[in-house]
């Protein structure tokens, strides 16, 4: 997966248009191209099926860093919500209450990596807040 510059994380992307809320429109990240986003995809589907989920203190740190990110896309479909920087869009895999129980899932702007993602013992204990 591609690695961005450091980007202010504090504004909220609005669902209809896709834009900063408040803001003049700004340049996304570059979205990684197909093979790229299969492969990262695959990789953390893979993670989750052999690690299981991560361990609870990472999976709130994860959740805190997407939901204080200006890339955060607020939907009914999800309790967190979806990435509009990934380019996974708003498939039911792409929620974000799915995508950070998996290891090996990676921010597009490096807030959190599947360094150290993988719960001790294999499985989340609850369920999401």
């Amino acid at each position: 997966m591609e690695r961005v510059e450091a980007v202010d994380c504090e504004t909220r992307i609005d669902a209809r248009s896709g834009r900063p809320v408040g803001e003049a429109p700004v340049e996304p990240p570059p979205t990684p191209g197909l093979l790229k986003r299969v492969a990262s995809y695959a990789k953390a589907e893979l993670s989750l099926l052999v690690h299981g989920p991560v361990a609870d203190e990472e999976f709130e740190r994860r959740k805190r860093a997407c939901e204080s990110c200006r890339g955060l896309v607020q939907h009914p479909d999800d309790p967190i919500g979806f990435c509009g920087l990934c380019g996974c869009g708003t498939r039911k895999r792409a929620a974000l209450s799915v995508k950070i129980t998996m290891p090996d899932a990676e921010c597009p702007l490096s807030r959190w990596s599947a360094k150290a993602a993988v719960a001790p013992y294999g499985r989340r204990s609850g369920q999401i807040r």
